[in-house]
């Protein structure tokens, strides 16, 4: 029972690890995307100031079909980061509740062994 509570425990540890750091991989290829997504934390750091920001935005959202791909990419990529998300996140819940369950069950039998002499004499 020890054992099923350390692996429980890990498997847990590990899937939480995923929710807050998902590893994802883009391997599609991205010709009709900006160079800059504005609307990405990624993409709003590469500019110097709030003003040059501002400027790009100004000018990427006058073309309407490069703002709707801008953020049509950015809806698609958080979709995918928040069903990855879900995913370990769901596999981490059912692990720490193994993990404890078995922990229960690990205190529940030291505690009967112990009162197992006093309840019955023998």
């Amino acid at each position: 029972m020890v054992i099923i509570y350390f692996i429980a425990a890990l498997f847990a540890i590990g899937n939480l690890m995923l929710v807050i750091v998902p590893r994802l991989r883009n391997d599609q290829e991205q010709e009709e995307l900006p160079d800059v997504n504005a609307t990405f934390f990624g993409g709003i750091i590469q500019f110097k100031n709030p003003v040059e920001y501002a400027n790009y935005l100004f000018e990427v959202t006058k073309n309407s079909e490069e703002t709707y791909m801008m953020f049509s990419s950015q809806l698609y990529a958080l979709g995918h980061i928040n069903a990855y998300k879900n995913k370990h996140l769901r596999r981490a819940i059912i692990f720490f509740g193994t993990a404890i369950l078995s922990e229960l069950f690990i205190i529940m039998s030291m505690a009967w062994g112990r009162a197992w002499q006093f309840l019955f004499n023998t």
